[in-house]
């Protein structure tokens, strides 16, 4: 099985963007100048959740930063993934997602992906990729890496709840089942 081994540097960044495919990198590179105005410079990965489910848990599992930047169209599983991965790792990460699409169809798939989300997963979306949505994102994003907000969903109380409810039901990745329990 061939690793996703992320140099110490960059899994240690707090903040690392997301695109499901090369199509979205328009987006990605709207988003990231969004953060470089506001002095980040954040690394930026292609990992799919339908053709690299692997490198999409590798990832996860060796993520040391603060949150996550989704950006995607269509079936837009990416950031519900995501989530419920670092809560199988035990990592509170706070996951963002962005729609991608042209016209008003493509991105509502996209959104309905993350709005329709099984409990316990907690992605903060946007409802497009406008300057001003990805503004917004950028900013709650910010403010929760410096912890001056905890998005909902993201308190140590409400955290450990999710991390319970997640080893329960398990909503959407399976895995072998721990030892001992």
């Amino acid at each position: 099985m061939k690793r996703l081994l992320l140099p110490t540097g960059l899994a240690t960044a707090p903040v690392h963007v997301i695109v499901g495919s090369t199509s979205d990198l328009p987006v990605a590179e709207r988003v990231l100048t969004a953060f470089r105005e506001r002095g980040m410079t954040l690394p930026l990965h292609v990992l799919s959740c339908h053709r690299s489910p692997e490198a999409v848990r590798t990832f996860a599992q060796e993520f040391q930063g603060k949150a996550v930047v989704c950006i995607g169209g269509k079936a837009f599983a990416l950031p519900g993934v995501l989530d419920s991965w670092f809560l199988r790792f035990g990592k509170k990460v706070g996951v963002w997602g962005i729609p991608t699409g042209s016209t008003f169809y493509q991105i509502g798939v996209a959104v309905s992906a993350m709005w329709y989300l099984p409990s316990p997963c907690q992605v903060l979306w946007q409802h497009d990729n406008s300057a001003a949505c990805i503004s917004k994102a950028v900013e709650e994003v910010v403010a929760y890496i410096t912890g001056q907000a905890i998005p909902k969903g993201l308190s140590d109380e409400e955290w450990r709840a999710r991390v319970q409810a997640h080893r329960k039901y398990r909503p959407i990745i399976g895995w072998e089942p721990e030892k001992g329990g």
